[in-house]
């Protein structure tokens, strides 16, 4: 499956696909950051084939005692420059400072804390939508085979057991959930895509334990990690379903590095 892309980089995971690309001149110079260009020099980059824009998503939150709370987007601006420089033909736009970052009444997740500044679901996907068409005014609209390429291979390197555990397991304990979640926004409304995450399923089914919790592969000893990236497959593969409302702090249940500092 294509899709028009206007690529939302997402935290957790950003891998990036090979190609070759056009603009060669502007990705030369390294002006690949929609900021640091003029509306000019924008036009003549998609012009000359630029036609794929990133839009980073960091996050302005707590990060610990010891971390700025702008570490995300540091992190996400750097990513995307590595991820733009290997496809060729795309270019950056501001990175968005401000996620969903849990309840504001009362204050729940990371808005508990000082110095956290978020946004409701629905803002974020208004201003993610907005953004997006904006840069399709702009002639962002490039079909990338890639997408498609990346698929294939996922589907491709499946095991037979349904996992992706194609290098030492160590290197490889996230792979399928990773894998699960590309094939999900990519390709998720197809049939062969349906299939290989069906599959994922019964993997990380097979890596439960009698104590009811979850191993990075079958027989390996339960640990909250890989309880939160086995459950997170079930969920995305349709296996489990979410409850309606979430519970309190439904936030802390995720990675579990909000710790209160006494």
């Amino acid at each position: 499956m294509q899709r028009r892309h206007v690529l939302a980089l997402a935290l957790a995971g950003a891998g990036a696909l090979a190609a070759t690309g056009a603009a060669a001149a502007t990705q030369e110079r390294g002006r690949r950051f929609i900021a640091d260009m003029t509306w000019i020099e924008l036009r003549a980059a998609v012009a000359a084939g630029a036609t794929v824009a990133l839009v980073p998503t960091g996050g302005s939150e707590e990060n610990g005692p010891h971390m700025a709370i702008g570490k995300h987007n540091a992190i996400v601006r750097y990513c995307a420059d590595a991820i733009a420089a290997r496809l060729g033909n795309a270019l950056i736009a501001p990175v968005l400072p401000y996620v969903p970052e849990g309840g504001f009444d009362p204050p729940t997740g990371n808005m508990a804390l000082p110095g956290t500044l978020g946004l409701s679901e629905a803002a974020f996907a208004a201003v993610l939508r907005d953004i997006a068409r904006s840069l399709s005014l702009a002639g962002f609209t490039a079909e990338r085979p890639e997408i498609r390429r990346g698929i294939d291979f996922l589907v491709a390197t499946q095991k037979p057991d349904g996992s992706w555990l194609l290098n030492p397991p160590a290197r490889d304990r996230h792979a399928g959930f990773d894998a699960v979640f590309t094939l999900k926004h990519l390709g998720g409304d197809s049939a062969e895509c349906r299939k290989a995450i069906a599959r994922a399923a019964g993997w990380a089914l097979s890596c439960r334990n009698t104590d009811g919790g979850f191993g990075h592969f079958p027989g390996s000893p339960s640990d909250a990690d890989a309880v939160y990236f086995q459950v997170g497959t079930l969920v995305m593969a349709g296996y489990l379903k979410p409850v309606t409302p979430p519970p309190p702090d439904a936030e802390l249940l995720a990675w579990g590095h909000l710790m209160p500092v006494r």
